[in-house]
C-alpha cells in the first residue's frame, strides 16, 4: 500500500488541475481523513478480520452485500429514492453474485471448521466492513463535488496508508516495512500488478465513476467481480461450469 502512494501522488499532479495538491481546503480535512480512514483503513483491516475469525467463503459471500448496505445508508440521507424496481434489481444482483461466489467455494478440510462463536466475530466484522465502505463512498461525493477524483484518490489514500503504517508501528509488528526489502524477485511483477491495476487504476476509476453516478450504481460493480473471475477461470484455467456459477452469471 505504501508503494502506491508515488503513483498516485504523480497522476494527481498531472491530472489535478488547478487544485493544490500539497494543501488541501481546512474545510477538506475532515471529509478526506473519514474517506481515508473509512475506505483505504478501516475496510480492508475488517475484511482481514473477517477472513482470521471466520472462513474465505463466508467473507466472499458477504463482498456481492455492499450495494444492499450503500443504498440503505443512502436513503435516510435522501441521496437516493426507493422505487420497486430498483429494490428488485439489487436483491437480483445481490443474489446472483453470491450464487457465483458458493458455487467457487470449495468445503473446508476436516477439523479445518471455525468455531460458532468464532465466525460471529467474523460476521460482526463483515458488517462493519461494509458500514464503513459504504458510508465512506457517501463521504467521496462532498470531495468530488470539488476537487478532480485524482487529487481525491491521493489525499484519502495517503492518509489511509498514515494509520496503517501508525497501527503497523504501534502494535510493534515493524518487519511490515523491513519485509519490503526482502521480497524475492518472481513477486516483484504481481506485486507491480497490484499497485499499478488494482490499487492506483482501480481507485481512480471508482472515484471518477463515483463523481458521476449515485453510490449505489457505483457499488453495484462488486457484483460483477465473481462473474467476471468466473469467466476467466473457466477461460484461463479451464475451470468448469457449476450450475450455481450458470445461474448466478445469469
Amino acid at each position: 500500500q505504501v508503494l502506491a502512494c508515488l503513483p498516485l501522488l504523480v497522476m494527481a499532479h498531472r491530472m489535478g488541475g488547478s487544485t493544490n495538491l500539497t494543501s488541501p481546503p481546512r474545510e477538506d480535512y475532515p471529509y478526506i481523513a473519514g474517506v481515508g480512514a473509512l475506505n483505504m483503513f478501516l475496510t480492508p483491516l475488517t475484511f482481514l478480520l473477517a477472513l482470521e475469525f471466520s472462513n474465505p467463503t463466508i467473507a466472499a459471500v458477504g463482498q456481492p452485500f455492499l450495494p444492499l448496505v450503500a443504498f440503505l445508508i443512502a436513503l435516510p440521507l435522501g441521496k437516493d429514492s426507493y422505487s420497486s424496481n430498483k429494490a428488485a434489481g439489487l436483491v437480483v444482483c445481490v443474489l446472483g453474485a453470491a450464487s457465483v461466489v458458493v458455487g467457487s467455494s470449495r468445503p473446508q478440510a476436516a477439523g479445518a471448521a471455525a468455531a460458532p462463536a468464532s465466525v460471529s466475530l467474523g460476521l460482526l466484522m463483515l458488517l462493519i466492513e461494509q458500514l464503513c465502505q459504504g458510508s465512506g463512498m457517501h463521504l467521496q461525493k462532498v470531495l468530488l463535488a470539488k476537487h478532480p477524483p485524482p487529487v481525491v484518490t491521493a489525499w484519502c489514500y495517503c492518509f489511509g496508508t498514515c494509520c496503517i503504517v501508525a497501527l503497523n508501528v504501534v502494535s510493534g509488528s515493524g518487519e511490515g516495512l523491513g519485509a519490503l526489502l526482502a521480497v524475492p524477485r518472481h513477486l516483484w511483477l504481481p506485486l507491480s500488478y497490484s499497485v499499478g491495476v488494482c490499487t492506483v487504476f482501480n481507485y481512480n476509476v471508482l472515484l471518477w465513476a463515483n463523481s458521476m453516478l449515485s453510490a449505489t450504481v457505483v457499488a453495484l460493480s462488486t457484483c460483477l467481480q465473481p462473474v467476471f473471475t468466473c469467466m476467466l477461470a473457466l477461460v484461463l484455467d479451464g475451470e468448469p461450469l457449476s450450475p450455481l456459477h450458470v445461474l448466478g452469471c445469469g
